[in-house]
């Protein structure tokens, strides 16, 4: 059976070479704006039936970002989130869904590397990025776990000149920033290659004086990223790509290091003008060194290591009987390990799947892609997750569009094997497989007080977190104006979230993990742009969210749910009106920003505004949930960026811009906002 299963392409390959004939002369199309990880194929943007922004590389340049952060979370309905157990590092929410369930993408292949679930989107420079592709929603029909709210995909730069021609820029700003790039291309007859490398640093900044280090210390990272290409002929082409990322940070009493590595090899074989095959090969490994000095005694220190691999193999098969027909059939592995000393023993995950793809127009103005995906996973049940989206054109200008897909997110490393005691504070936690064997000790050794969970209850399965999305939007465009409209609904079930095993000796708790709750997020999104006078661009985007626990809901139409008077202490029952929500979602946000590009093309002004209303941080009145009556609110606060830039030839430029003009801060809350930022950019073509 598994000969047969590596022999399929093969015998495609051969029956592809009877090509089959149109039916239907293929439509011009422009193909300016293309997505390519919404379907996995080229798509044109404003045909595809799915929640999506695109990034061009315009909007990149012209922003003056140096990292994808910048510029991510100046998009409608994306939200920064700090990473409170590393200083300046951020997350992002989309529908109101976390950094958790979205997968980071460069060229289509999973960037890894989550020390605490979150992802360091600081890793990724933007100078040689085409553009960035956001899918909204479950999106684990195409690409599995981890993309349960949706993906995000950094398209690198891949035109090849015949003559060589490359960039050079440098950006200084406040707080010691300095961030340089180097990038050159060329392609002869069959071969072409490209290099992109990038220094990035800063002296870091600090929002609490009064305490010991800094809010972010200061660092230094390296980005190398070279690609290479050989077209064997017409039908056959080859690509290989690599990636080195390093960065080095001085962290108050330590040292920091991080190391991330990948290789992607890609075959495009064209069998014939109806079938097309892509041989894909990907190796990544990511590792963080940490080393903390203690200053009562020189001679002891904490370390904390992080070494984690994936190899991941995949076909994807593609048959295009007439143009409006593309029919694509996928399978793979993921072989992916974690080493870490928080664990006991390196511990590893192998995974199968196959999915299938069906895009295609039952009429002219309908378009439809069906999808399912099957994954096979050695640690948790296998996951089945289908996705239907349409597109309706009622007109030219004025178009519907809907879809229903499931995603899941599998149990992480952490979930399962974690075996770690704090030495300082003394509370424990337990993975899933490791929790019985890891309570029987602490018993063994005399170090439990109470035990909560009886000890046949301990270990068992850990399920993988499942979610529905519901996405439907109406769009309308008339000459300079355009305006979509997106209902969203996405209902999320085992949560995995923590529980306390047993009480300790020393008055601290035995952690494990549990599912447990469901959630829902639910809201509006309106996306609109004018271009009004000759060269002024008008943007304006806007997020209303619903963000709430199911069964803190059935909790308080049961009259179960209490809160305090913090004046008077007095108790009283809260009804649905005063719960406010999950933890860190803001009810309303919004962007806008006015672009002006001279008749020359030669001057360039841009002003962004993103604002974010009120949102919790935790409870603090003792009734496990967010009300109006807790006290860890965050104020709603406006953030305003500009930048100018100037052509002063053909080939050189000059920029000025300022992040964060208005100086806001919240140290407390934010501490990853360092405060206004001003900068220069120098850029050369050649």
């Amino acid at each position: 059976m598994r000969k047969i299963f590596f022999l399929f392409p093969f015998y495609i390959s051969m029956l592809g070479q009877e090509t089959l004939k149109d039916t239907i002369q293929p439509k011009r199309q422009n193909l300016e704006e293309v997505i390519i990880s919404a379907t996995r194929n080229v798509r044109q943007f404003s045909s595809i039936p799915l929640p999506a922004i695109l990034i061009g590389e315009e909007e990149i340049k012209n922003s003056g970002a140096t990292k994808l952060i910048e510029i991510l979370v100046e998009q409608a309905g994306i939200i920064s989130v700090p990473d409170f157990t590393v200083g300046g590092e951020e997350g992002i929410q989309i529908q109101g869904i976390s950094s958790d369930y979205i997968t980071i993408l460069i060229d289509g292949v999973p960037l890894i590397g989550r020390n605490s679930g979150n992802f360091d989107l600081s890793r990724i420079a933007v100078n040689n990025i085409k553009q960035i592709e956001v899918v909204k929603g479950p999106s684990s029909s195409l690409f599995g776990s981890d993309a349960l709210g949706g993906i995000i995909n950094i398209v690198t730069n891949e035109t090849l000149p015949n003559k060589l021609s490359g960039e050079i820029s440098h950006q200084q700003g406040s707080f010691g920033l300095a961030d340089s790039n180097l990038s050159f291309a060329k392609k002869n007859k069959k071969f072409g290659y490209s290099v992109f490398l990038n220094r990035y640093s800063t002296n870091g900044y600090d929002l609490s004086s009064e305490l010991p280090g800094k809010t972010v210390d200061p660092y230094i990272n390296l980005t190398f990223q070279p690609k290479f290409l050989y077209d064997f002929s017409e039908e056959i082409k080859f690509t290989q790509s690599f990636r080195y990322f390093y960065q080095n940070q001085n962290i108050y009493n330590g040292d920091s290091e991080e190391k991330d590595f990948y290789s992607h090899s890609l075959i495009n074989h064209k069998v014939s003008e109806n079938w097309k095959i892509k041989y894909e090969l990907y190796t990544t490994q990511y590792n963080s060194f940490q080393e903390l000095n203690f200053s009562d005694n020189p001679n002891a220190s904490q370390k904390t290591t992080f070494d984690q691999k994936l190899f991941k193999p995949e076909i994807r098969i593609n048959y295009n009987p007439i143009a409006e027909k593309n029919l694509m059939i996928g399978f793979g592995g993921n072989l992916e390990s974690l080493d870490r000393n928080l664990f006991k023993e390196k511990v590893k995950f192998n995974s199968n799947y196959g999915f299938i793809q069906y895009d295609f127009y039952p009429s002219k103005k309908l378009n439809t892609i069906v999808g399912v995906r099957y994954d096979q996973h050695s640690e948790y049940a296998s996951q089945l997750s289908p996705k239907v989206s349409f597109k309706y054109f009622i007109k030219d200008n004025f178009s519907i569009k809907g879809s229903v897909g499931s995603g899941f997110k599998a149990p992480d490393f952490r979930q399962l094997y974690l075996d770690y005691t704090n030495s300082t504070v003394g509370y424990t936690v337990l993975g899933k497989t490791v929790e019985k064997q890891g309570v029987d000790l602490l018993n063994q050794n005399n170090q439990l007080l109470n035990l909560y969970i009886p000890i046949n209850e301990l270990g068992g399965v850990l399920n993988a977190e499942s979610s529905t999305g519901y996405n439907f939007a109406v769009s309308y465009k008339k000459n300079s104006f355009f305006t979509e409209i997106n209902l969203f609904r996405n209902d999320i079930k085992n949560l995995i979230d923590t529980r306390i095993l047993a009480r300790k000796i020393n008055g601290q708790n035995v952690f494990g993990y549990q599912n447990l709750n469901s959630i829902f997020t639910q809201g509006i999104e309106i996306n609109s742009n004018y271009k009004g006078f000759d060269k002024v661009t008008f943007s304006f985007a806007y997020q209303l969210l619903y963000s709430y626990d199911k069964d803190k809901l059935s909790l308080i139409s049961k009259g179960e749910v209490y809160s305090r008077d913090p004046e008077t202490l007095s108790s009283f029952l809260i009804g649905k009106q005063d719960y406010f929500g999950l933890p860190n979602r803001s009810r309303h946000s919004s962007s806008i920003k006015i672009s002006y590009n001279s008749s020359d093309d030669k001057t360039k002004i841009n002003l962004r505004v993103n604002y974010r209303s009120k949102y919790a941080m935790y409870d603090t009145n003792g009734n496990d949930l967010i009300d109006n009556f807790d006290s860890s609110f965050v104020n709603g606060y406006s953030l305003v960026n500009t930048s100018f830039t100037q052509n002063l030839s053909t080939k050189l430029s000059l920029q000025l811009g300022s992040r964060n003009i208005f100086n806001y801060k919240n140290p407390t809350n934010i501490p990853s906002l360092s405060g206004r930022q001003l900068y220069i950019n120098l850029n050369y073509n050649y």
